[in-house]
């Protein structure tokens, strides 16, 4: 049985970290500076496997031009499918792609006006999602090349693909979420819970539902196709079953 026990310390950055991240297999951890930079670990041991860049020193979580005093939200990386590639956001708008066999940058996605919360691959690993403080979640080819841009009210937080990667679910800032088809780039579903600001989202594994994590301790479950509401979770009061509306 695990002990809880401390494995590895990783203390090598001389910039604040914007997030760690498993390789699919779990044989690496890659720990990100706010530059975009990073550094890859064994997940095992512990020990340095490589560096991704040369990371600027002094960088601070204050220095990202987002309202308040710190990023409230956190920047993440993403290792794409295969594990070969890394993607990481960056304090000067972009998203940077590492090649994690060759510890060299692959490409570098430019064209968001405001920083980039989170970023996550398509299913087969040819395509990058962004959500952006330039109230934009944006689809790419990983070589860089923009195919799509959604429009947001507000600046969206999360961003996610559904399993087979047809559609995408974003939001964040606000009380709904946007399903989005890929091929046409537009709006399919939106859904309001009200039940405060939505922090995060995601597919079941197949694909048929949508499960939104609400402020107030609350989860709503949804049909992906009808956006009718399935279940709600309401925290310290039990559930609430309401059953999916005919398609």
């Amino acid at each position: 049985m695990p002990s809880g026990s401390e494995v590895a310390t990783f203390g090598d950055h001389t910039s604040d970290t914007q997030g760690a991240t498993f390789s699919h297999d779990g044989r690496l951890i890659a720990t990100v500076s706010l530059d975009g930079t990073a550094r890859l670990w064994d997940g095992v041991s512990g020990k340095e496997r490589g560096v991704l860049g040369r990371e600027t020193a002094g960088l601070k979580r204050d220095q990202a031009g987002v309202p308040g005093p710190e990023i409230d939200k956190e920047m993440n990386c993403a290792f794409s499918p295969d594990d070969k590639l890394l993607a990481t956001a960056s304090l000067g708008n972009v998203v940077r792609l590492w090649d994690v066999e060759s510890d060299s940058e692959f490409a570098v996605i430019a064209g968001h006006r405001g920083l980039v919360e989170h970023v996550a691959f398509s299913p087969d690993g040819t395509r990058l999602l962004t959500a952006s403080h330039d109230e934009t979640a944006r689809l790419w080819d990983i070589d860089g090349v923009l195919t799509t841009s959604m429009r947001h009210r507000r600046p969206p937080t999360f961003a996610a693909f559904s399993p087979d990667g047809t559609r995408v679910i974003t939001g964040g800032g606000d009380n709904t979420a946007n399903i989005w088809d890929v091929a046409s780039g537009r709006e399919v579903v939106r859904l309001e819970p009200n039940s405060g600001f939505i922090g995060d989202a995601t597919f079941s594994p197949d694909g048929q539902l949508v499960a939104t994590a609400s402020s107030y301790g609350r989860i709503v479950l949804w049909d992906a196709k009808s956006g009718h509401e399935a279940l709600r979770l309401n925290s310290g009061s039990g559930c609430r079953q309401s059953p999916v509306q005919p398609r």
